[in-house]
């Protein structure tokens, strides 16, 4: 410090002194300005700014870290209590002490550059990257008096990160897997990128590939038309389109490739790299080779058998025109002579058909027969399909042989067109099937006439027996014991079969039946106790569905009631397996779609298979084992004889299978009395 100096008797001190004070407020208002515009240029950055004091408190900290951590800037924070607050991890993902706090550590004289750290923070619950930079502040003298701490959020540029790792990871995968080759070079042509099929290509190590071009491995024979490729095409249109040229292998070979390249920019628009696609021609170039051989061997062979043909052709067609068959005289699998009638069968000229491989006239599945009976060698008679050369396919029987043919061994072949014999034979075997049927349906009409004969008189019996026992009874109706009720049903059930035994016996004499106007809904009413019954029998839950003030349909009430009974009861079958909470049936009645009335039959049974569709209605085919498998057919001739249809599908939700009868609106009853 500095001593005041003395005062003198006469002298004044107020003028110093409050200049002294004046330039101290000058002073400490150049302070606060200062501060204020540090304040402001701290609270103006995005990154967070975190000073700390020697004490381990938080001095400063601007806006964008009193945000991120939602605190109050007049309130002290102590630096290691906020860190034990937090969930802080390294880098590696493993949980980070209290002590390593950078904050901290930099009030110990260290120095932290861009050291990554993972945060949860307190206001969203988010895992956030952050990258934490901090150091000491000292004084003139060098001691700490604090530190300050920028903290930058990385979270996107990690999620990029790893983005792109995946995104590498797919592009590696797929780059290695290609079996095509595949390169990358730099402007100047050296080779910075390739796939271990390029590699195994040439035959060169990592090494060595790495301080080779393009050029270095291409013939020189070839360098001016690349180069010319690569100014003309590549570098103006960004590809190359498809071009062959030849490499030099380690050992020195040469061998022709076929190449696509690309030219990839950098983000300046620069051109950056060339992308290449390379594919080994050599067994191309060699199948071409050998193609242009057998051309050429083909042309020579036809040129030496030209006058051959010429000088025999007169006396070949005479006899070969004669024939119905197809003639073909073959060497080595090429024919190289035919007649007309082959060439007719297969739809050609027959000039179309010389010098081709047999193969081409043969179907595709049939090719692996023909080569093996073919290698046999020796007299053959097989059954094939031909190919014609609109591509559709035809059966055919072929007879061959070897034999001499202007003094070689050749191979001759007669083809027989079977087509219109096939159709014979399975229009013969569809005759046969149907009157099969039609014998066993007569076999089930004669059947049905002595069983109608046989217990026809004894339900007679029963019915009079029943009516004189209800006649008689008049003590129980008295008591009320119930007997009556069930007489009546068996008096109903009596009748009911009467009426079928009549029906069954105008059906075995093929008169017609008689039809009315009839409510389907009463029709289904009459046999509902006995489905009701049935249905609760076997543990099956019977939903009934009837929509009313439906028009009447023309119907022989007996035969209908036949039809529902057959559905009904095939569709109990169908739910036989099924769970006990899923044993529904449900008969549905209602307005068709046209004028007409629907009646559908739904189970939740496991529904019907394809081939069991397609065959549902054909008599006597049956699933049951003790099925006769005429019912579905019977009922369809039913509804087929009263102008319906009948159809089955399986329901849209997997479980079971609905079978719809529709039927035609008849005349009202006051129309029908008309």
């Amino acid at each position: 410090m500095t001593e005041e100096p003395s005062r003198k008797p006469g002298n004044s001190a107020d003028g110093p002194r409050q200049e002294s004070a004046a330039d101290l407020r000058q002073m400490l208002d150049a302070v606060v300005r200062e501060r204020d515009r540090l304040l402001a240029v701290v609270n103006s950055i995005s990154d967070e700014i975190w000073f700390a004091d020697p004490n381990g408190d938080f001095s400063l900290i601007n806006h964008a870290g009193l945000r991120e951590f939602d605190l109050n800037a007049r309130e002290s924070v102590d630096v290691a209590e906020l860190a034990a607050e937090l969930d802080v991890f390294r880098s590696d993902g493993s949980p980070r002490p209290v002590d390593e706090t950078p904050p901290l550590r930099a009030l110990k004289g260290e120095v932290i550059r861009d050291e990554e750290e993972i945060i949860r923070t307190p206001k969203t619950g988010d895992l956030r990257y952050r990258q934490v930079s901090s150091s000491p502040v000292c004084d003139a003298g060098g001691a700490i008096i604090g530190s300050v701490s920028v903290v930058r959020d990385i979270t996107a540029r990690k999620r990029a990160e790893a983005a792109l790792r995946q995104s590498e990871g797919k592009y590696r995968k797929l780059h290695e897997s290609m079996r095509d080759a595949f390169v990358i070079v730099d402007m100047d042509g050296r080779i910075l990128e390739y796939n271990p099929a390029y590699q195994e290509m040439l035959g060169y190590s990592d090494d060595e590939l790495r301080r080779l071009t393009y050029v270095d491995i291409t013939p020189g024979k070839w360098h001016s038309f690349e180069a010319r490729l690569v100014a003309e095409r590549i570098l103006p249109l960004g590809f190359s389109g498809l071009y062959q040229k030849e490499y030099r292998r380690k050992d020195g070979s040469f061998f022709p490739v076929e190449l696509s390249a690309f030219l990839i920019r950098d983000d300046d628009g620069n051109p950056f790299s060339i992308w290449a696609i390379v594919r080994d021609i050599t067994v191309q170039k060699q199948a071409e080779l050998t193609m242009r051989e057998w051309n050429q061997t083909l042309e020579r062979r036809v040129a030496e058998r030209t006058m051959d043909l010429q000088q025999s052709e007169a006396r070949f067609r005479q006899l070969a025109e004669t024939t119905f068959e197809g003639i073909a005289i073959t060497e080595n699998g090429i024919l190289y002579d035919c007649n007309t009638q082959l060439a007719t069968i297969h739809g050609y000229e027959l000039a179309e058909m010389i010098g081709r491989p047999i193969l081409d006239f043969i179907a595709p599945e049939s090719h692996e027969l023909v080569v093996n009976r073919m290698r046999q060698g020796n007299e053959v008679t097989y059954e094939c399909f031909g190919l014609r050369k609109d591509g559709s396919r035809f059966p055919t029987e072929i007879h061959a042989r070897m034999g001499k043919w202007h003094g070689k061994i050749s191979r001759i072949t007669a083809l027989r067109d079977l087509t219109d014999l096939k159709l014979a034979a399975d229009k013969l075997h569809a005759q046969q099937t149907e009157l099969e049927h039609a014998q066993r349906l007569a076999l089930i009409s004669e059947v049905s006439a002595g069983i109608i004969h046989q217990i026809g008189q004894p339900l007679c019996a029963m019915g009079a027996n029943v009516a004189v026992v209800m006649a008689k009874h008049t003590a129980c109706t008295v008591k009320r014991c119930g007997t009556q009720r069930i007489l009546r049903d068996i008096e109903a059930d009596v009748d009911t079969m009467r009426k079928v035994i009549t029906h069954m016996r105008t059906l075995a004499h093929d008169s017609q039946s008689s039809r009315v106007p009839t409510d389907l809904n009463r029709l289904l009413e009459d046999v509902l106790h006995l489905l009701r019954q049935e249905a609760a029998n076997r543990q099956i839950r019977l939903v009934v569905r009837l929509e009313h003030d439906l028009p009447p349909v023309a119907a022989d009430g007996v035969q209908i009631n036949q039809v529902i009974l057959n559905l009904v009861r095939n569709a109990f079958d169908a739910c036989a397996d099924s769970p006990p909470d899923r044993r529904t049936v449900s008969i549905t009645i209602q307005g068709a779609a046209g004028p007409g009335v629907e009646m559908s039959v739904t189970d939740a049974g496991s529904g019907i298979a394809p081939t069991v569709m397609e065959r549902l209605f054909e008599p006597f085919f049956t699933t049951k084992s003790t099925g006769l498998g005429i019912g579905l057919r019977l009922s369809r001739t039913i509804i087929t004889a009263h102008g319906g249809s009948i159809h089955a599908h399986n329901n849209p939700n997997g479980i079971g299978a609905t079978f719809r009868v529709i039927l035609p609106r008849g005349p009202k009853p006051a129309e029908a009395a008309e």
